[in-house]
């Protein structure tokens, strides 16, 4: 799998975090506030539909949940009826919620 390359944009209220592989690219943007909830992604399942949701991507709502080690991230209504989603690892992720924090 190609790598994954992230960004992230952080003020006083607001963070803008991009993901990207070759062949796409996700921007997500939230209130600051809204990192924390990622600390209970831990606690999803996708098999058992659970979900949380944090920051927006294209003017809709982004669902975050796990799959095993690797963390599924829908952008849609609902996250049953989502658009779009990617797949990253839990690692990559723990890398993005560090950099956030050392920023």
């Amino acid at each position: 799998m190609e790598d994954l390359y992230f960004s992230i944009d952080k003020n006083v209220k607001k963070i803008s975090l991009k993901l990207q592989r070759k062949s796409w690219e996700l921007n997500i943007h939230g209130w600051n506030f809204e990192i924390d909830l990622l600390q209970d992604l831990f606690k999803t399942n996708w098999a058992d539909r659970k979900t949380i949701k944090v920051g927006k991507s294209a003017n809709t709502s982004a669902y975050w949940t796990m799959e095993g080690e690797n963390v599924i991230i829908m952008t849609g209504n609902d996250d049953e009826t989502w658009d779009f989603a990617v797949i990253i690892s839990s690692k990559k992720l723990n890398d993005i919620i560090g950099k956030f924090c050392s920023i």
